[in-house]
């Protein structure tokens, strides 16, 4: 008689390194008196999907609450950041140490002379920095960015590790438009 043998364990989380582990165990054809001597194969998934139920069940066991996953919620949260974004950038502009066109013009030569497979945020900001805009607060930078790339004067081409959030994701890398680069001409 010929049989398959499948088992799935717990998940296993391990909190500090951020993982979450199902073992899979799958047989082959085994004979009936000796049916635990042919375990074929063992499987382990990493999941990071906390959409995942058994994943979800497991961090909710362990007394995780799931962060809202609806769009509502996301597009809340980015108008909050937007918003707090403007004030730290009104804040920065407010007094004479930092203007803000200027750091537009840096940005976008710093892209037409260095950039043949684009910039990261952080490296604009950087120049832009050691070019002597310093603000109160770094996060005066992101709406600048965030200005240019909704003018359409940069676009996003691509993403990295953070360098400043110790290689979490979430790095962006922009490049020039057609547009971009013709402004960036005119302040040359």
């Amino acid at each position: 008689m010929n049989n398959t043998l499948s088992y799935r364990a717990e998940p296993q989380v391990d909190l500090a390194s951020g993982r979450i582990t199902i073992d899979e165990f799958e047989g082959g054809p085994f004979v009936e008196p000796n049916p635990v001597g042919k375990i074929i194969e063992r499987h382990t998934r990493q999941i990071f999907e906390t959409r995942d139920a058994v994943v979800r069940e497991a961090l909710i066991r362990l007394g995780w609450t799931p962060p809202p996953t609806s769009r509502r919620a996301a597009s809340e949260a980015r108008a909050v950041g937007e918003a707090e974004g403007d004030a730290c950038l009104a804040k920065a502009t407010s007094g004479d140490d930092f203007n803000a066109d200027a750091v537009r013009a840096c940005m976008l030569r710093d892209l037409s002379l260095w950039s043949s497979k684009g910039l990261s945020s952080e490296d604009l900001v950087s120049m832009a920095k050691a070019r002597g805009h310093v603000p109160h607060d770094d996060r005066s930078f992101g709406p600048i960015v965030a200005g240019l790339a909704r003018k359409g004067l940069i676009t996003q081409i691509g993403s990295c590790p953070r360098k400043r959030g110790n290689g979490t994701s979430g790095g962006r890398i922009w490049a020039l438009t057609e547009a971009g680069r013709s402004q960036a001409i005119s302040f040359a």
